[in-house]
This record gives C-alpha cells, sequence and structure tokens, in this order.
C-alpha cells in the first residue's frame, strides 16, 4: 500500500510550501502552466508527498498518520481558497491478491479536522508465477 498526500490548487505558491516541509517528503511537483503528462498543460501547481509505502495495511496506516501530524499544521494555512488536500491511497491488488481498505479512527479524524479528501485507488499487480 502507498499514501501520498497531494495539495494543488491554481494560485498555490509550491516554493513557500517547499520551504515548510522536509526535502525527503517530496515526490513530485508541478507549477500551473507548466507541460504535464501527454502534454497537456497543468491547470494547478502543486506537490506530492509519500507519506508510507509498507506492505501491511497497518503499519502503512500509521505510518501515514504520523506523517500528517508532521507535516499537516504545517500546510493547514495554505488550504481552503481553491487549495485542495487528497490523501491518496493506493491499494496493489490481482486474482489471488484481495485487499481490503481499513482506515482507523485517527487517520480519518485528520482528514476531517484538515478537510482531507480521501481518494482509494485499486491498481492491478502480475501475479508471480508458482
Amino acid at each position: 500500500m502507498t499514501v501520498v498526500l497531494r495539495i494543488h490548487g491554481p494560485e498555490l505558491d509550491v516554493t513557500r510550501v517547499r520551504a515548510l516541509i522536509p526535502a525527503a517528503r517530496v515526490e513530485h511537483e508541478w507549477r500551473r502552466g507548466e507541460a504535464g503528462r501527454l502534454d497537456r498543460t497543468m491547470t494547478t501547481s502543486g506537490l506530492s508527498m509519500l507519506l508510507s509505502q509498507e506492505d501491511t495495511d497497518g503499519a502503512s496506516m500509521r505510518e501515514a498518520t504520523s506523517a500528517l501530524d508532521e507535516l499537516l499544521p504545517r500546510i493547514a494555512e495554505f488550504l481552503g481558497d481553491g487549495v485542495v488536500a487528497e490523501l491518496d491511497i493506493a491499494l496493489h491488488v490481482g486474482p489471488e491478491r484481495p485487499r481490503s481498505l481499513v482506515l482507523d479512527g485517527a487517520l480519518l479524524q485528520r482528514a476531517l479536522t484538515y478537510d482531507l479528501r480521501v481518494v482509494a485507488t485499486a491498481y492491478p499487480t502480475a501475479e508471480e508465477a508458482e
């Protein structure tokens, strides 16, 4: 499971946000007007921060919650007025690898407190031959 915090908005000052968070957390950043994927022009500025990449769901949620405690107070001033924060949870699934998403109360409380969107996406994986 991979958990990413993404913050973006048309007027977000990415440079100011970057100054407040550890550089090691930043996974990707973009600015409005830049060319994005498929040669589309970016309509917002933003960045993605890696919170967790653990094999077990419980460990991943604990690590993500701890990272949110570190990051959310630092970026809270930027939220609102068109700037959105999303908690993006990627589940890797396959025919022999079903997954359930369990969100604990601590993580949900942070999502409510900071008005985070929570997005969960299942990505198919190639099963290893036995």
